[in-house]
């Protein structure tokens, strides 16, 4: 039997994972989503499962082709002996086209992995590299823009010669008025600011 007092836990779980994003209970097995688990790179994702008359964790199931950025475990679904698993941002058929893998519980074992005949990579996504070419570490913000303002932002801190690549997925339809560097370490008319582009560069 199962009360409101039990907690569900697992010995991997690390700050971020989002252990619990999605939930599906199909008879004793109850599978939990952490989609940005890191066991195939960062926030790739993963699955949990437990025994719903035990609390005992019983699994852990991952794509054997998984990879950093999919967020595999973000939706979880389930039909008798099978088990869905969405991976919105997996790059199959492009840049966080996504995919969906299925499972059989009673032996925790790949079946299919599943694709969207016409699928593509993501057409409101914003790519944008940053680079610090300065010879100290330089904190920054990548801001993004949209014509009602700021619609996306992260914070980075790179050492010299340090470059990160983020990825900004935006509102479907929305569109990008500008990409912003921003930092409170160098004078505001350093402030790089670019034209709308599905992908920038930015240097700090």
């Amino acid at each position: 039997q199962v009360f409101e007092t039990d907690l569900w836990t697992a010995s991997d779980l690390a700050a971020g994972d989002l252990f619990g994003r999605s939930v599906a209970i199909e008879g004793d097995v109850v599978a939990i989503g952490a989609p940005r688990d890191d066991d195939n790179g960062v926030d790739s994702g993963s699955v949990y499962l437990y025994q719903l008359s035990t609390g005992q964790q019983i699994g852990k199931l991952a794509p054997s082709d998984g990879a950093a950025g999919d967020r595999f475990g973000t939706e979880l679904a389930t039909f008798g002996d099978y088990l869905a698993v969405a991976a919105p941002l997996a790059s199959d058929l492009g840049n966080e086209s996504g995919s969906v893998t299925v499972f059989r519980l009673s032996t925790q074992q790949q079946v299919v992995k599943l694709l969207a005949a016409d699928g593509a990579a993501g057409e409101d996504d914003v790519f944008v590299t940053v680079t610090n070419y300065a010879g100290r570490q330089r904190a920054a913000s990548v801001v993004v823009l949209g014509e009602a303002g700021t619609v996306a932002e992260k914070g980075l801190q790179l050492a010299p010669g340090a470059r990160e690549h983020l990825t900004f997925r935006l509102p479907a339809g929305m569109d990008v008025v500008e990409v912003r560097l921003d930092g409170d370490d160098f004078p505001l008319d350093d402030v790089a600011r670019l034209a709308p582009a599905p992908r920038r560069e930015l240097s700090l």
